[in-house]
C-alpha cells in the first residue's frame, strides 16, 4: 500500500453543501491557501471540503503545486510560478476576495523560507523522488521551499491583491 499521510478520519463528517462556512475567515483562509499552492479544484462541482463539528475542512490538494509535474526534465524556474496568476473565477469561495489582504497579511507575518524548511522537512524521504537538478530527498526539498518562497516573494498571483 505504500506510506501514506493520515491526520485523521473526521468521523461523520459531512460533504461541503455550498452553505456559507460560519467562518468567513476560514473560507478566506482556503482561498488564500489555494492561490498560493495553485490549486484548481476547489469548485462548486467539486468543492473538496467536509464540514465537521461545525468547520470546514479543506482536503484533496492533489492539484496543487502542479509545478513540480514537469520535473520529469529537471527542476524548472521557480520565479515562473512566483508570477504565474491564478483564476479565482470558479472557486467556491471566490465571494471572500475581499477577505484576501488581511489574510494575505497574517499568513505573510508567520510564512518565511525557514517556516516552509519545517514543513519540508517533515515529507518523508520516500516522497521525494530524485529529479535531474535535485539528486537526492534534500535537494528537492529545497526545491519545494525556493518555489514556494519565491511565490510568497511575489502578490502577482493572489487575486484582488496589489503588490
Amino acid at each position: 500500500m505504500g506510506l501514506n499521510l493520515g491526520v485523521d478520519f473526521l468521523p461523520g463528517a459531512f460533504g461541503f453543501d455550498h452553505a456559507e462556512p460560519q467562518d468567513a475567515t476560514a473560507a478566506a483562509r482556503i482561498l488564500w491557501l489555494d492561490a498560493f499552492t495553485a490549486n484548481v479544484d476547489r469548485s462548486w462541482r467539486n468543492p473538496n471540503l467536509l464540514r465537521w463539528h461545525g468547520d470546514v475542512w479543506a482536503i484533496d490538494h492533489g492539484a496543487s503545486l502542479y509545478f513540480h509535474h514537469a520535473w520529469a526534465g529537471g527542476i524548472t524556474d521557480p520565479e515562473r510560478f512566483a508570477a504565474q496568476s491564478w483564476s479565482i473565477a470558479d472557486h467556491v469561495f471566490a465571494d471572500h476576495v475581499a477577505d484576501l489582504p488581511a489574510v494575505d497579511e497574517a499568513a505573510r507575518a508567520v510564512l518565511d523560507e525557514d517556516a516552509l524548511a519545517a514543513v519540508a522537512a517533515e515529507v518523508p524521504d520516500a516522497w521525494l523522488e530524485p529529479v535531474a537538478g535535485a539528486e537526492d530527498a534534500a535537494a528537492v526539498r529545497a526545491a519545494y521551499v525556493r518555489f514556494l518562497g519565491a511565490r510568497l516573494g511575489s502578490r502577482s498571483w493572489l487575486p484582488g491583491v496589489t503588490s
